[in-house]
């Protein structure tokens, strides 16, 4: 499932930097190579391991977020609020990937306008509650390779133990993921 969700950002990024070069903005292209570096680093050192804290996720996150706001510098913000304590809670290494992926593909490349990303985090009942909002709709997102792995993972490493909704509301979509992530 992990190997799954690698190809659908590498081939994003690459093509990124294609278009970068292209438009001869060689600085950008070298700081999302380098960016795109970090990314694969840390999905390999990841690879099978269960967990990592919230806070590892999070920078590797922060890394993706920066090289889409090269990408779309004019019209994305990005917001991050997470508490101390869940910042220390463990999930499922990359399980921040495919949803601001999605995102951005379903929510910031459709929309025109000014558009948000927004990471939130809190530990609620010993467990962390993670919401990551965008601006757009939800159409077919819902039933993408991307949510179909996060769900087939969440359920492989916590069964019940937690639950992932993907919503739409009036101002955009929202992914909220719920486990018993101990510090």
């Amino acid at each position: 499932l992990e190997l799954q969700l690698q190809p659908h950002f590498l081939f994003n990024t690459l093509h990124m930097i294609g278009g970068l070069v292209r438009q001869d903005r060689k600085t950008e292209a070298v700081e999302v190579i380098d960016g795109l570096g970090e990314l694969l680093r840390y999905s390999l050192d990841h690879l099978g391991k269960p967990t990592v804290t919230l806070d590892q996720e999070l920078a590797i996150a922060q890394r993706y977020l920066e090289i889409q706001q090269l990408r779309f510098s004019d019209r994305m913000t990005v917001l991050i609020d997470v508490t101390p304590e869940a910042r220390r809670m463990h999930l499922p290494a990359m399980l921040l990937q495919p949803l601001l992926e999605n995102a951005v593909r379903h929510g910031i490349e459709q929309t025109t306008g000014p558009s948000v990303i927004e990471v939130s985090a809190r530990v609620r009942d010993n467990r962390l509650v993670l919401t990551v909002f965008n601006t757009g709709e939800l159409g077919a997102v819902e039933s993408g390779i991307g949510m179909a792995n996060t769900r087939a993972r969440l359920h492989q490493l916590y069964g019940a133990r937690c639950s992932f909704e993907l919503r739409g509301q009036p101002d955009g979509v929202v992914a909220e993921i719920s486990l018993r992530g101990d510090a």
